[in-house]
């Protein structure tokens, strides 16, 4: 858990850790954890920084990316849905809360799509391509669907709409970014103190290029349930390690 001022930091890169091995200790209150996530929701689809305690926050959070706010979020909550839905799932999900967290992710995934064009560069942490992979992993969340208490989630060929939508904004988002010189020209995006990094800088944008390329050129596998339920962004050192 990170803090700072005795605060308890949320978000991606400095919220808080579960070590795999250490993950089924948490079950029995995965839901509860889970309830409260989405409690930390704002109202504009964002997360705060920092936790709220136990009541939902009632301002506005700026900070949109994964490090603070809600691209971190998006891809915690998709890959919450993608466990659940995969052949040998951790824990189930009951129908209310696949709705809740659908309904979050939505929410949230539009939030990003409006403001993940960030002026700090195209870098993973605070930039650009951790917009992209937040929207590549709620096009993936939003095509999963509830079957039954007793049976694991599975990918709906009916909301391929959902899944396309958020799919093309991804797309949006990775064009954009194409004009990170004209931006940086005109003083509209900052020059990151590491420019070719994985995390702050172009680096990180070229795996996003390849990953959207990839996803438009090799729609996902439905059938088996394996591959497709299994994935969630793809964030290079983030999920894909799972």
């Amino acid at each position: 858990m990170w803090r700072w001022h005795g605060k308890a930091y949320l978000g991606g890169a400095h919220g808080v850790s579960v070590p795999r091995q250490s993950f089924k200790n948490i079950f029995p209150t995965f839901s509860q954890i889970v309830d409260w996530i989405l409690a930390c929701q704002e109202s504009q689809g964002n997360w705060p920084g920092k936790a709220p305690g136990h009541k939902p926050s009632v301002g506005s959070s700026d900070l949109v990316q994964w490090c603070h706010g809600a691209p971190g979020a998006i891809i915690l909550l998709s890959t919450v849905l993608s466990r659940a839905c995969s052949p040998n799932p951790y824990y189930t999900l009951q129908r209310d809360h696949v709705t809740r967290i659908q309904f979050a992710i939505e929410k949230a995934a539009d939030l990003v799509h409006t403001q993940g064009l960030l002026r700090k560069g195209l870098g993973l942490c605070h930039g650009v391509s951790g917009s992209v992979y937040a929207l590549l992993s709620a096009s993936s969340a939003l095509s999963i669907h509830y079957t039954a208490p007793d049976k694991p989630l599975k990918l709906d060929l009916g909301a391929a709409d959902a899944d396309s939508g958020y799919l093309k904004k991804a797309v949006h988002l990775a064009h954009l970014a194409i004009r990170a010189g004209q931006l940086t020209e005109a003083g509209e995006m900052r020059i990151p103190d590491r420019p070719w990094s994985l995390y702050e800088g172009m680096a990180g944008m070229c795996c996003a290029w390849v990953n959207v390329l990839g996803r438009l050129a090799e729609p996902e596998e439905v059938e088996g349930g394996g591959a497709s339920c299994g994935r969630a962004s793809g964030m290079p050192g983030y999920d894909d390690l799972l």
